[in-house]
Order: structure tokens, then C-alpha cells, then sequence
């Protein structure tokens, strides 16, 4: 497409920059063609870093027109790439144009702009391409990592860490995670539409286990799928959400993990936002979902949607630790911490009898905190005694359980 001009005006600096590097005599620049392609605000980064792969023959940056050094941006990783905004002067196919990078505010969320100008206009569109492909394959900045979707971060994405070591759930919840999560993500692209996009729903009381077992399947989801993790502010408006899945199918196979899912759908008559409720539902089976799979968690399965609980496939719950892996995981902690004191395991396996996982993690947590104010050595059995355990039901006033 071809930008309107002021002929009679004389042109920016930036106009008079494109039309030098395009080797293009002053006069000739109102007739620089411009094409212009849009992208997911969580491409940005990667759009940029494509930027970088390009053959720079000239970079520059404007504001308002002027020109100023091209400035660059940190990433949390350290690392830096061209700021929104930079251009550079390439050559595509033996012809000269100019690529830039910019951000520009829409209606929910920023969106991703690649601008291309060149004196011909055949060369555009196959240069613009060519910046997306990288863009969404060797430039990519988050396909296959542990993301954060967070509606307050520019890009929606942030990269986390992931735990070194997890200790396995219960074998009956590997086998469910195994066979409805992790092979489905293996081979979704050999599989027939019907089990290529599954979703999982575990509940229980808190405390049960349901976010170990989401870190447990993150760790092995390691380099075979990227994994998005949300929060309820994804779902105040379902713009937002749509991006989440679009990301995920971007990046497929990819895991969306829910947590707390009924602060987030609830029941669509009493929810702070139907809307959003409702693009949930189109999204989780969606069409152009494929290889995108979901899995959430809850602590009152009463309380959410009867048309959100029938989205999800399998919907299991967990209702505490069994006493053969509460054993298992006393005896990882006896060994991390008093290695040469194997017989502690027994007395600390009957000291916690009755303890959910939760209780089991705050137990090693106040240890070693107690450690660190005490300087005496972990002490877990000590430990024991510190560590609020009861979990008391008491009715709020609609009448719902809730936990202290």
C-alpha cells in the first residue's frame, strides 16, 4: 500500500533517511511504497531479534522525525535487542528497503507492527514474510520455554524458572497426567483430530497437591513443549484470553496451566466478566487449536460453570497423600538434609501422619528457616511443631466451605 503525503511540505528527516538508503533522489520520496503487517503483541520480542538477523546496511532511529542513536532494550536474560521504533536499511532479493519494528496501542493490548518501504512494491510482501518466518521459527524468543502470561507485561509473556528436581505425585497421577497430557503432546501431530488438543481438571481440597503436580508435569514437558502459565487477571477480558490461546497454538504443542481456575470462570451467572467466560469456552477445543492442550486446577469444583467443568476431558481428584508417597518424600528430605540419620525417617513418617503435601513443603521451608536465624543444624522433627496444619472447613455466608 502506498502511505498519503504532503507533496507541497518538505519531508521529515526520517522520510529524507528512507529515501537516501534507498538510493532514491529527495524529490522521489512521496512515492516510497510502504507495506505494513501486524502481529500478536507477544511477538515482540521475537520480532525484533529478527531484526538483528537481518543484512544491516544502515540502522538509525527517529524520534518525532529527528534522528537519534539507535537504542537498544535489556532483556531479563541480559541480553539486548533493537528498541521499537529501529530501522534498518537492507537488501532483499538484490533490492534495497527499509524494515522497522514498532509497537502500536489496540484495543485490549499493544499490537506488533513490521513496516517495510521500498521504491518498487513487488519486494514488500516476500521481505515481510521472510521477517515473520524468522520471527515465529529461528528468531523466536519464548517458543519452547516455561512462560508466564501476565496481561500487565509488554509482550504477555515472561520466561520462568523451572525446578531442578520434583518429586513424582502419586503413580495413579502420573499414569493420568502420562496418558492424557504427555503423550498426546508427543505425538499430536500423528494422532487423529480427536485426542490432539486434551484437557485436564484436578481438584481438591487445598493442600492436596494439585500445584506440585503441575510443576512435576512442567519438569517433563522439558524441551518437548512449551508451557504457559496463567493468573485470573488473563481473564478480566477475553481479548485476552484469545492471545493466550493464540500463543499456544503459535507454539504447538503447547500446555496452557490454569490455576485456581474458578477465581477466573466461576459460574457464568455470578462471574465479573461472561464475556470472558464465554471466549473460554471456544477457545479450549477451538478450531486452529490443534496440539494445544489445557490443564487447571481448582479447590471448589462446585463453584465453576457446568458448561466449563464438560470442557475438560478428565477431571480427577485429588483427595490427600498417600501414606506410601508421604513416606517417600520424609525420607528426600531426611536424606537432603540429615543424611546421616536414616532412622529419623521413621519417627518423622509418624510425626506427620495425616499431612497433606503442602504441609510437608512448609515443614522442609520453616526448617531451614529456622536454621538460618538459629545457626543450629535443620532440625525437622523440631520443625514439626511449627507448621499450621490444621485445615478447618467453616461456612462463609453463602453457605460454601471455605479453609482457614
Amino acid at each position: 500500500m502506498e502511505p498519503e503525503h504532503d507533496k507541497t511540505a518538505r519531508p521529515r528527516e526520517d522520510a529524507l533517511w528512507t529515501t537516501r538508503v534507498l538510493r532514491l533522489d529527495e524529490s522521489r520520496w512521496p512515492a516510497v511504497k510502504v507495506l505494513i503487517r501486524t502481529l500478536p503483541p507477544f511477538e515482540l520480542t521475537s520480532a525484533l531479534a529478527a531484526l538483528e538477523r537481518l543484512e544491516q546496511l544502515e540502522k538509525a532511529a527517529f524520534d518525532r522525525g529527528v534522528r537519534i542513536p539507535p537504542p537498544r532494550i535489556e532483556l531479563p536474560d541480559g541480553s539486548t535487542l533493537p528498541a521499537p521504533g529501529t530501522a534498518i536499511a537492507t537488501e532483499f532479493r538484490g533490492t534495497r528497503l527499509v524494515i522497522s519494528v514498532d509497537v502500536q496501542q489496540g484495543m485490549a493490548t499493544d499490537e506488533v507492527r513490521i513496516l517495510a518501504a521500498a521504491a518498487t512494491e513487488d519486494v514488500l510482501a516476500p521481505a515481510i514474510e521472510h521477517v515473520v518466518e524468522l520471527t515465529q521459527g529461528e528468531s523466536s524468543r519464548w517458543r519452547g520455554r516455561h512462560l508466564l502470561f501476565d496481561p500487565y507485561v509488554r509482550g504477555l509473556l515472561v520466561e520462568v524458572d523451572t525446578d531442578d528436581e520434583v518429586s513424582e505425585p502419586p503413580a495413579w497421577l502420573c499414569d493420568e497426567l502420562d496418558r492424557n497430557v504427555i503423550t498426546p503432546v508427543r505425538v499430536w501431530e500423528k494422532v487423529s483430530h480427536s485426542v490432539d488438543r486434551r484437557s485436564v481438571l484436578l481438584w481438591g481440597v487445598p493442600g492436596s497437591g494439585k500445584t506440585h503436580a503441575l510443576r512435576w508435569l512442567r519438569s517433563r514437558l522439558e524441551g518437548v513443549a512449551t508451557t504457559i502459565t496463567t493468573t485470573p487477571k488473563a481473564f478480566i477480558h477475553p481479548e485476552l484470553i484469545r492471545l493466550l490461546y493464540e500463543a499456544a497454538a503459535s507454539a504447538a504443542p503447547a500446555v496452557v496451566m490454569i490455576e485456581d481456575i474458578d477465581l477466573m470462570t466461576g459460574d457464568r451467572s455470578v462471574t465479573r466478566s461472561p464475556e470472558a467466560l464465554s471466549e473460554f469456552l471456544g477457545q479450549v477445543h477451538g478450531v486452529g487449536r490443534r496440539g494445544v492442550f489445557t490443564v487447571a486446577t481448582t479447590a471448589w469444583v462446585d463453584a465453576l460453570d457446568q458448561a466449563v467443568l464438560q470442557r475438560f476431558d478428565r477431571r480427577l481428584q485429588l483427595e490427600g497423600l498417600p501414606d506410601d508417597l508421604r513416606e517417600r518424600l520424609v525420607a528426600e528430605m531426611v536424606a537432603r538434609h540429615r543424611p546421616d540419620e536414616p532412622e529419623l525417617t521413621s519417627r518423622l513418617v509418624s510425626r506427620t501422619a495425616g499431612w497433606t503435601f503442602a504441609q510437608l513443603v512448609e515443614l522442609e521451608r520453616i526448617a531451614i528457616l529456622e536454621h538460618h536465624r538459629t545457626g543450629e543444624p535443620v532440625d525437622l522433627l523440631s520443625a514439626t511443631a511449627l507448621v499450621h496444619r490444621e485445615l478447618q472447613p467453616r461456612l462463609g455466608g453463602g453457605g460454601r466451605g471455605t479453609y482457614l
